[in-house]
């Protein structure tokens, strides 16, 4: 944190989808304060930390929590929201950190307006200081990299081309060229495609650029199929071919695409990240 200029850093319980429902891999705010919960938003600071969490949850934070963390009953009288409490505890001139990547675009914009009119500055963590220092040789759990699946369209009702026609029909009728879809259960429906990445859900990690004129759907190369590629083109010359690209290169892929493309439409329920990539 000294390094990176931060005086106070939030860890949300969301991943980059904004999927409260995560893989083990993206359990950040659980590695760093201990707490299990599926609910619950930790704040550090250089000499305090506290974790914000709801009634279904009190006793369990207070097992799981060690002396370093203040439990924060939230909702409870008097206990401030965490951006109230920083505003309190920093005053104006902090500077606090968190992940672009994990906040939507509107929860985002909010804090960012509060912050600002107190006197500190939301600044963007481009590397995320969770993963800085949480890694395999520390525990953490390696990436998924189980293979997706087809859902036949006898239960979808419709091939993804289908879907893809009505996507972009929704596009041209609010006069726009592209869009970027980025919750997974979007693009598992999209694409009639399930997964197993998350615990007791269908779904994998991906996100998709869907332009007029290409599809993109950003995935790790292992958890593809020779099955899977052919139900995403089915004709090699057929222009509704999806275009693989490696998950880990979305954000530098979509970042040279996106400008090229026009008008594009991104929910505000999407990440900051994501938003940011597209012009004003």
């Amino acid at each position: 944190m000294k390094a990176s200029g931060y005086d106070a850093y939030i860890v949300p319980s969301i991943d980059e989808h904004q999927s409260k429902m995560m893989t083990d891999h993206d359990k950040r705010r659980e590695f760093i304060s201990g707490f299990t919960g599926s609910s619950g938003t930790a704040v550090i600071l250089s000499e305090l930390a506290a974790l914000w969490t709801d009634g279904r949850y009190f006793i369990q934070a207070e097992q799981e929590l060690d002396c370093n963390w203040i439990l924060m009953k939230r909702y409870e009288p008097g206990v401030p929201e965490p951006d109230d409490w920083i505003i309190q505890v920093l005053g104006a001139g902090g500077n606090v950190g968190v992940d672009p990547k994990l906040l939507p675009y509107n929860v985002w914009m909010t804090l960012k307006e509060k912050l600002t009119h107190k006197g500190l500055n939301l600044m963007e963590d481009s590397s995320n200081l969770i993963d800085d220092i949480w890694n395999i040789p520390q525990g953490r759990a390696p990436e998924s990299i189980s293979h997706v699946f087809i859902h036949d369209v006898k239960y979808t009702g419709q091939p993804w081309e289908d879907k893809v026609k009505k996507l972009r029909e929704i596009l041209n009728d609010n006069g726009a060229n592209g869009t970027v879809v980025t919750a997974l259960d979007e693009i598992a429906w999209l694409f009639n495609l399930r997964g197993n990445d998350i615990a007791d859900t269908p779904l994998f990690k991906a996100y998709s650029f869907i332009s007029t004129n290409q599809i993109r759907l950003y995935i790790r190369p292992l958890k593809l199929t020779p099955e899977v590629e052919k139900h995403l083109c089915p004709n090699l010359n057929n222009s509704e071919c999806v275009k693989l690209e490696d998950y880990v290169y979305a954000f530098g892929d979509m970042k040279k695409v996106i400008p090229e493309s026009g008008k594009i439409l991104v929910s505000s329920s999407s990440s900051y990240a994501v938003v940011n990539l597209v012009p004003e």
